[in-house]
């Protein structure tokens, strides 16, 4: 076989130099680390400085597993959970350390009546001595607004014992029961057996004897408070049950009021014919029956927003006070042009402003709401309830004597009850 060419073995040789750095390169890439090299491209200088780490990592947290950060989250609630119990629990004791009280103190004043020291049965109840009637009066003497009495510019604060004596005389007496003891007009007319009925512990109320209230505390304002004539107003329960009725102001005209709108501008133009001005009043009380349950509205003029003056615990009973509370908010637009037809478009723009949930004494007991609301209407200044409120303690029966003897009451009473 002759030789190879010079071409031909230099060509072997080239393709062998091509194996072996081929050879060469494959070794190199199996290598830790290796970056892959294009041919006629520099090799980069090696970095020395670590690449810059995840944000994650670099905030120090690592993303957690579902099933932990689910548990985490159920610790978090079972923990604010336990701290609303805690604070259940608190409120639950205050207000049975309340009741406590409040039951104790009664029960005093009971002992202390004739008829009332025996064990409660339907037989002991009605039991009195022969002749109660000089009893009682030896115990509790007669309340009547004498001149002095008028003259301190404040009603006399009536004695609980003796409002428990007055109701267990009625209850005793059949012909007291069909007797009328509180008579003011044709709607606001109670017999004793009625009236008994009606403060009863466990009755709800009637908006009636409500009504009678307001009448009565306009009285105290001009004879006892000379000073506060016109600073308050009392509305009667009817402003509001008109005001449920108004859907709109004008007809479809935009000129014409709307027959509702108009009776209720009227029907408040008659509630405050006795105030020469009603722009200057500072407080307008304003009783409303919800769902069966009784507050009041307060426009406070002092401090140019509307009180909710709310006896219900919102909190105890879990509720929101916005179920409520938010149709009677709806009504403000009608109210305010009520309040502006009324005054010549002096009143205030009281639809613009905020409405406040006072933190006030709570009821303790289901139906005591409109005796609160009697309160909150008597005491209310604007700023705080300067009186204190038992929420264990009924104010049923003090309501009662307080109408009953009231110099409003036309009703013509017995002399067995003059002197109680």
């Amino acid at each position: 076989m002759p030789p190879p060419s010079r071409e031909a073995a230099a060509l072997v040789v080239g393709r062998s130099h091509a194996a072996a750095w081929l050879l060469a390169a494959a070794r190199e890439a199996a290598a830790p680390g290796h970056r892959p090299q294009l041919a006629g491209v520099a090799r980069p200088a090696r970095r020395l400085a670590p690449h810059a780490p995840c944000p994650k990592i670099a905030a120090g947290k690592k993303k957690e597993p579902k099933s932990k950060a689910g548990g985490k989250n159920k610790r978090v609630k079972l923990q604010l959970a336990k701290a609303e119990q805690q604070r259940r629990d608190e409120h639950e004791k205050i207000l049975t350390q309340l009741r406590q009280v409040a039951d104790e103190d009664i029960s005093k004043l009971k002992s202390s009546i004739p008829g009332e020291a025996c064990p409660t049965t339907p037989s002991c109840a009605l039991s009195f001595l022969e002749d109660p009637i000089d009893d009682i009066k030896s115990q509790t003497p007669p309340i009547r607004l004498s001149q002095e009495e008028r003259e301190q510019g404040s009603r006399p604060n009536i004695p609980l014992s003796k409002a428990l004596a007055l109701r267990n005389k009625i209850v005793a007496d059949e012909k007291l029961k069909e007797t009328t003891l509180i008579d003011y007009t044709t709607y606001i007319s109670f017999d004793g057996s009625k009236l008994i009925t009606t403060f009863a512990d466990d009755k709800d109320d009637d908006s009636s004897i409500l009504d009678f209230t307001v009448h009565c505390l306009r009285y105290d304002d001009i004879v006892h408070k000379e000073d506060s004539i016109r600073y308050r107003v009392f509305l009667s329960t009817a402003f509001y049950i008109q005001l449920k009725e108004v859907e709109s102001i004008y007809m479809d005209d935009e000129q014409t009021e709307t027959e509702q709108f108009n009776l209720l501008w009227r029907h408040l133009e008659c509630e405050v014919e006795h105030y020469s001005d009603i722009t200057k009043a500072k407080l307008i009380f304003i009783p409303v029956c919800a769902q069966r349950h009784y507050f009041v509205y307060c426009i406070n003029l002092i401090h140019q927003h509307i009180d909710i003056l709310d006896s219900i615990d919102y909190f105890w009973t879990v509720t929101s006070p916005d179920t409520r509370h938010e149709p009677i908010k709806n009504k403000l637009p009608f109210m305010n042009a009520a309040f502006q037809k009324v005054s010549g478009n002096k009143f205030p723009q009281i639809d613009k402003w905020s409405t406040t949930m006072i933190n006030l004494p709570k009821q303790a007991g289901p139906s005591d709401c409109m005796f609160f609301l009697c309160k909150y209407m008597e005491f209310w200044d604007g700023e705080r309830l300067y009186t204190n409120i038992n929420p264990g303690m009924i104010y049923r029966v003090e309501l009662m004597h307080y109408l009953m003897f009231h110099p409003l009451n036309q009703a013509d009473l017995p002399d067995v009850t003059s002197d109680i």
